[in-house]
C-alpha cells in the first residue's frame, strides 16, 4: 500500500500545489525520454539522481517526481528493455525517508535506491554509480545546508561529453522567508549572525547582498538575484562549463502569476534544450487551457470597459498567434543572414534559445511551411521533419522581416 504525503496540520506535502503540478508535468515530459535518448545514445543503464527527494506521493495521491520517475523506469523493466533508468533517490529528514520508502517499496529495488542523509553522505555512492553511464541530476542547491558552487561545479564539470545534466530547484522566495527577512534586525544593527552563510556557500560570493534595499530582497531584484546565480555558475565552471545551456524556467504561483520558484536546466546538448523547451511549454499549455476551461464554466461578469481597464487576459490561442508571428520574423530574418542550407533540427535548436519555452517543434514547422509557400525559403522534400533541408529562397524577398 502507497503511503501518503501527510504531517499533521497542512504542509508543503498535504496536496500537489499548482507550481509542483508544474514542475511535474515538466519533469515528467522531460526525464524519462532524454534519459531513453541517452541509453539509446550510450548503450548503457541510465541514472537520475534526485538529491532533495521527499516523500514521493503527496496526500491527495497524485506523485511526486521521484515517483514520477520510478514508475517510468519500471514500466522499462518490466518490458524486457536491455538498459535501465535506475533511480537514486536522497532525503535528509528520517520522517520524510520512511514515507518515501514506503512509497515506492512496490518499486523494484533493480531499479530505484534510497538513501537517509544528507547529499555529502551519499553523493560518492550516486558518483559512483553514475560512472561511464548517462545521468540526470534533479537537486536543490539551498536545501540540507546548501551546496556549495565549487562542489556542484565540480560534479558537473567533471564530465567530457554532454552525458550528465543537472535541474536546480532555485527558489529565491523560500531563501528570502529563511534566511534574509530572519537577518533584517541583526544586519541593521551590525550584530552577527549566521543567516547570510547559506546563500554565502551556494553562491559563492557574498556578491548577491549587493541586491538587498534596507537589508531584504524586493521581488523586483529576483530577476538580478537569478543572473548573479547563473554568472557565478558560468564563471565557477570555467570555460568548459560556458559551453552549456543554463536555461531557467519560472515555476509560477499560479497561472500567469510570479514565480514561485525557478528550474535551471544545466545541459551541454541542443537537443536537449529543444527537448526541455519542449516539456515546459507542454505543460504550459496544458496548465492555460485547464484553467480556461474553469474560467469558462463560471458565471460571466458584466464587462465595465472602462478606458484605461483591461477586462479579459488574452487566451492561448491568442498568445500563440502573436508569439508564432514573432518566431515567423526570426526564422525569415536568421535564414537570410545564411547562404548555406540547414536542417530542420539544426534551425530548431538555433530558435529554441530565443523562444525558449514558448513554441514548440509543431509551431516551428508551421512557420517553415509558411514561409516556403510565400517563397522565403525552399526546402528539398514536401514533408518537414528533422532531416529536411532549409535554405532561403533565390533572391527572396521576405514581407515578414
Amino acid at each position: 500500500m502507497l503511503f501518503p504525503m501527510s504531517s499533521g496540520g497542512g504542509t508543503f506535502f498535504d496536496e500537489e500545489r499548482f507550481p509542483n503540478r508544474m514542475k511535474h508535468s515538466i519533469l515528467g515530459g522531460y526525464v524519462p525520454a532524454a534519459l531513453a535518448l541517452l541509453i539509446q545514445k550510450y548503450q548503457r543503464d541510465a541514472i537520475y539522481g534526485d538529491l532533495c527527494a521527499g516523500e514521493a506521493i503527496y496526500r491527495d495521491g497524485r506523485p511526486g517526481s521521484p515517483r514520477i520517475i520510478a514508475e517510468r523506469a519500471r514500466a522499462r523493466l518490466a518490458r524486457g528493455e536491455a538498459h535501465l533508468i535506475r533511480c537514486f533517490n536522497m532525503e535528509a529528514d528520517p520522517a520524510t525517508f520512511a514515507r518515501l520508502v514506503e512509497n515506492t517499496k512496490d518499486i523494484p529495488a533493480e531499479v530505484v535506491t534510497n538513501r537517509l542523509g544528507k547529499w555529502e553522505d551519499h553523493i560518492a555512492e550516486l558518483l559512483g554509480l553514475m560512472h561511464d553511464k548517462p545521468a540526470i541530476l534533479f537537486l536543490d542547491p539551498f536545501g540540507s545546508r546548501g551546496m556549495e558552487l565549487e562542489k556542484l561545479v565540480r560534479i558537473l564539470g567533471g564530465i567530457g561529453s554532454d552525458a550528465w545534466e543537472m535541474i536546480l530547484r532555485f527558489d529565491i522566495d523560500g531563501l528570502r522567508r529563511g534566511n534574509i527577512v530572519p537577518a533584517r534586525e541583526f544586519a541593521r544593527a551590525g550584530t552577527l549572525h549566521p543567516y547570510y552563510d547559506l546563500p554565502n556557500r551556494v553562491f559563492g560570493t557574498n556578491k548577491w547582498q549587493n541586491l538587498l534595499v534596507d537589508f531584504d530582497l524586493p521581488e523586483s531584484q529576483y530577476h538580478a538575484f537569478l543572473a548573479l546565480y547563473m554568472e557565478q555558475l558560468s564563471a565557477a565552471g570555467g570555460k568548459s562549463f560556458r559551453q552549456r545551456f543554463v536555461a531557467p524556467v519560472p515555476i509560477p504561483s499560479r497561472l500567469g502569476g510570479p514565480a514561485d520558484y525557478y528550474l535551471l536546466f544545466v545541459t551541454r546538448s541542443g537537443k536537449a534544450l529543444t527537448m526541455i523547451s519542449e516539456a515546459v511549454q507542454t505543460a504550459m499549455e496544458r496548465a492555460w487551457r485547464e484553467e480556461e476551461a474553469i474560467e469558462a464554466a463560471k458565471p460571466k461578469q458584466i464587462a465595465l470597459d472602462l478606458p484605461g481597464v483591461v477586462t479579459e487576459t488574452p487566451s492561448y490561442d491568442e498568445r500563440i498567434v502573436e508569439i508564432t508571428g514573432q518566431l515567423k520574423q526570426a526564422v525569415s530574418a536568421y535564414m537570410r543572414k545564411i547562404p548555406w542550407a540547414i536542417s530542420f533540427a539544426t534551425l530548431y535548436q538555433e530558435m529554441a534559445q530565443p523562444f525558449f519555452a514558448l513554441v514548440r517543434e509543431k509551431h516551428l514547422r508551421t512557420v517553415v511551411k509558411q514561409l516556403r509557400d510565400e517563397g522565403v525559403l525552399v526546402t528539398d522534400r514536401t514533408a518537414v521533419n528533422d532531416q529536411t533541408m532549409i535554405s532561403r529562397a533565390p533572391a527572396a524577398t521576405s514581407q515578414t522581416a
